[in-house]
């Protein structure tokens, strides 16, 4: 993206008026009219942002025609990023995004709008990359309500990881932006896009930072079936709080990242897990032990228990990291790739440094008995710089 050319960018606020939306915005308003659905459940309210978008495509020097999001992947950009559990939530976005031009292109269709005869999915992906890309929660109204706005100036902007540099004042109903370092004429105002992970980065702005401090990798935790104790192990686990509180309640979905005390959930999940049925009974008949115990009590690698609990863990990690494949390391292995083949071996390298940092800090624990929040994550944070390095 172009660099923005501000002369007076020192210190000083930016103001937009929250209330502003671009010309998408607006027209999506009049045509949701026009369908009659503004008593319609919010699902096609939403998305209509993005067949109006394809409206404004008529100015093509205001906007790329065509982006790095994950509706331009190609096979052999699935192929890269196999291994990842960012690729299901690629494909599930994908079919979302397929089902909604769908429902468009028929409502089109039945109203013999000329429309119709214009509508292909390519526009339509392009609209979505548009929308998705630039949009942001702004707090509109009497209420403040947080709607998704398209805001001026910010979509010409690219990120740095360092810290949020945006206020709102409610008594003006202005959003403030402030740069978060002094720029000259000429230079490049940069800001920080918020606490999102690399698939955020991935899947919706269509780049990997080359190093992210709110990174994470999703886990999916379940206990079997098969097992004759799943029933007492799905209970314990429900009354320490680590299951979804719907009907189906596994697999269990937690993040880890460099930090050692995001594996406190995991390391009480494997406790479970690996309980006998007389340990089961036992923390289920006492309600201090559920209470306290299990996921506050000091993690102990040298008894028997902990001990079993971090192998489970450390296997399941290590699995992970096979899951992978391989991953080139160095910049020449990556020359001949696509941009978004290397923001997928990017992706794919720093998930895999979260991973072996948990398993040093699981070994770490399993060495000597340690308490969980006072564990040195220093091996860890060294591999995971050493392979962000990395394209």
């Amino acid at each position: 993206m172009p660099a923005v050319d501000l002369s007076s960018t020192t210190a000083e606020p930016f103001s937009f008026y929250a209330g502003f939306h671009s010309f998408p915005l607006l027209l999506c308003r009049e045509t949701i009219n026009f369908f009659g659905m503004s008593k319609q459940p919010a699902f096609p309210k939403r998305i209509m942002n993005q067949v109006s978008a394809i409206c404004k495509r008529l100015m093509e020097s205001s906007l790329p025609d065509t982006y790095l999001t994950f509706l331009y992947m190609t096979p052999s950009t699935v192929k890269q990023l196999q291994g990842s559990s960012v690729l299901t939530l690629a494909v599930s976005n994908y079919q979302s995004i397929c089902r909604q031009y769908c429902y468009f292109f028929n409502r089109f269709e039945t109203l013999r709008m000329p429309l119709s005869r214009r509508f292909c999915f390519e526009d339509f992906r392009w609209a979505v990359s548009t929308v998705m890309s630039r949009n942001n929660l702004i707090p509109v109204g009497a209420d403040l309500c947080p709607r998704m706005c398209l805001v001026p100036i910010w979509d010409m902007i690219n990120h740095k990881s360092h810290h949020v540099t945006t206020d709102f004042d409610p008594g003006t109903n202005e959003l403030i932006f402030y740069a978060m370092e002094s720029c000259g004429p000429g230079d490049e105002v940069l800001m920080d896009y918020g606490q999102r992970t690399n698939a955020d980065f991935f899947l919706f702005s269509g780049f990997v930072p080359m190093c992210n401090p709110h990174n994470r990798v999703i886990i999916n935790l379940a206990v079997s079936k098969s097992d004759p104790l799943s029933d007492r192990r799905q209970k314990l686990l429900e009354k320490v709080g680590l299951t979804r509180r719907v009907l189906y309640l596994f697999p269990l979905h937690s993040a880890i990242s460099t930090d050692p005390t995001g594996l406190k959930d995991l390391i009480t999940f494997a406790r479970i897990f690996v309980m006998s049925e007389d340990q089961l009974e036992h923390h289920l008949s006492h309600r201090d032990s559920v209470a306290n115990v299990l996921p506050n009590s000091s993690v102990k690698g040298t008894e028997e228990d902990d001990s079993k609990a971090i192998d489970f863990l450390v296997k399941r990690f290590q699995l992970l990291i096979m899951m992978y494949g391989s991953v080139p390391e160095k910049d020449e292995q990556c020359d001949q790739l696509t941009i978004m083949e290397r923001n997928c071996v990017r992706l794919k390298q720093q998930e895999i440094a979260i991973l072996r940092a948990s398993i040093a800090n699981l070994n770490a624990l399993k060495d000597s008995a340690s308490l969980l929040d006072g564990l040195s994550i220093t091996d860890g944070q060294q591999n995971l710089a050493s392979v962000s390095a990395s394209p």
